[in-house]
């Protein structure tokens, strides 16, 4: 039986979501606060490579840790995505 693994990029992702959803924050938000376009903050959630670099200016404009992004995300992020 194949488990279910969630990829590092998977775990970047669920977390920011959930980070951005608890915020009220869309795609331009965040890309206002990081001094990019609408289209270039979807074009890091399109894009199956996610450097450090990326990662840590995320992080900086959010006033977060890497390690938030990074780590494990948790259950409750989860199942609100699923609603």
């Amino acid at each position: 039986m194949k488990e279910n693994t969630l990829t590092t990029r998977d775990a970047i992702l669920t977390n920011l979501k959930a980070i951005m959803d608890d915020r009220g924050l869309s795609y331009k938000d965040l890309g206002d606060m990081m001094g990019l376009s609408k289209q270039r903050v979807s074009g890091i959630f399109n894009n199956p490579e996610m450097t450090l670099k990326t990662i840590g200016k995320i992080a900086a404009a959010l006033d977060i840790e890497e390690t938030d992004l990074t780590s494990e995300p948790k259950l409750l992020s989860i199942k609100k995505q699923l609603k």
